[in-house]
């Protein structure tokens, strides 16, 4: 498991994931992907990212990275500073009170912990 802290002028964050997080997210960012996305991966399944986005309308693009943080920060987000969890739910914290950089900052960690663990043992090798 990770453990990970994001420490801001408006307090500490924690954010935690495993093996079993990091598998819900892989199937949160295929799930809420667009369609034109999807076809265009299938379409050509070597694309790279930035290949793909281009496929996507910009609605479709800022649709796509909203909803994605959203739903990435309610999974892994563990414990802030000002967060009373017996009063407010994960749901409510993040739609209401979590720091929109804050939100954008799980979210990069979360899709790069994402691409880690999906890099081969070669590739692993390479980038220590």
């Amino acid at each position: 498991m990770t453990i990970e802290w994001i420490e801001t002028s408006e307090g500490r964050f924690q954010i935690l994931f495993g093996y079993g997080r990091l598998q819900k997210v892989r199937s949160i960012l295929y799930r809420l992907l667009p369609d034109s996305i999807k076809r265009a991966q299938i379409a050509n399944p070597d694309a790279t990212d930035a290949e793909l986005l281009k496929k996507a309308s910009v609605e479709e693009t800022i649709e796509y990275r909203v909803q994605t943080g959203i739903e990435l920060a309610k999974l892994v987000l563990n414990q802030a500073t000002d967060w009373d969890k017996e009063k407010v739910t994960i749901e409510e914290y993040v739609d209401g009170h979590l720091p929109a950089d804050v939100g954008d900052q799980i979210s990069d960690w979360v899709r790069v912990a994402v691409e880690k663990a999906s890099l081969s043992q070669d590739q692993k090798k390479d980038s220590s």
